[in-house]
């Protein structure tokens, strides 16, 4: 089986209290021991009932449908029965006739006779192994009874000390230690200053020189405001105001540049005149 994480007699819903186990993988494939194992376990309660009491209580009612439902998977899903065979018997449909819901099986009066049988095997199996252990194990059962009438909860520190032999003296005391710490640990948690988020560091992106994006339309027009501070040669005709801007497309027109008249030209000029 797993090992035990907690037992505790508090009730809590229908328990009147409850083993927790600590699963050491998870759980998909688990072996024929493993699970017998299991039907042991749960078959614990009432064979403590009629060790320590020889009667029986309603307590382990959890225990016995929770013991059935794995017998039955074993038989009908899980091929472990030798009886049965390696055939899958599960997926039962159920149909409303009346009142309740009914199963119907695709499978013959025979062959549930047989799983039925099966199961039934499973659980007297862990029953009878359950029994065996706690009667060889007297002592300990009595111990940790004791601890749990005091304490309530136990968890698996002292479920181990319990196994190894330990008096329920040295267990409460442990117990009442690691209880002390552990509040102690959570009062100094308590105690430690939460710091608030307006107290931390704010990240600051780091600044760049880089200019942000423009537009295509900003930065067409900023082409043509900027053209008068573009550095021209001193002998270049002066075309300042020349250029045109098109509002319908949104784009600069080439400036028109004035035509440069010779000498010769203006001589005939005044030829002419």
């Amino acid at each position: 089986c797993d090992p035990v994480q907690e037992v505790t007699i508090i009730p809590r819903g229908n328990a009147g209290g409850f083993t927790m186990y600590r699963p050491e993988n998870d759980g998909n494939f688990n072996t024929v021991s493993k699970l017998t194992g299991k039907l042991a376990s749960l078959m614990g309660g009432r064979a403590a009932e009629e060790i320590i009491i020889g009667d029986y209580t309603m307590g382990a009612v959890g225990d016995i449908q929770q013991a059935t439902n794995i017998a039955r998977k074993m038989v009908t899903e899980f091929g472990m029965s030798s009886l049965v065979g390696t055939v899958n018997y599960g997926g039962g449909q159920e149909v409303f006739l009346g009142r309740d819901y009914q199963t119907q099986h695709s499978y013959s009066e025979t062959v549930a006779t047989q799983i039925d049988a099966e199961i039934k095997r499973f659980i007297d199996e862990g029953h009878q192994t359950a029994v065996k252990v706690l009667t060889e194990n007297r002592k300990i059962l009595d111990t940790m009874a004791r601890v749990l009438i005091e304490c309530e909860t136990i968890y698996s520190e002292e479920v181990e000390m319990i196994i190894n032999g330990a008096s329920p003296d040295e267990v409460k005391s442990a117990l009442g230690e690691r209880l002390k710490s552990k509040a102690e640990r959570k009062v100094e948690m308590e105690k430690a200053p939460v710091q608030k988020l307006s107290d931390m560091d704010v990240i600051k992106r780091p600044e760049t020189n880089a200019a942000p994006p423009r537009t295509d339309d900003r930065a067409k027009t900023d082409t043509v405001e900027k053209t008068d501070d573009v550095d021209r040669p001193t002998d270049a005709p002066d075309i300042t105001g020349t250029a045109d801007i098109d509002n319908t497309v949104g784009k600069a027109v080439a400036p028109r540049k004035k035509p440069i008249k010779r000498v010769d030209d203006k001589d005939d000029d005044k030829k002419s005149k």
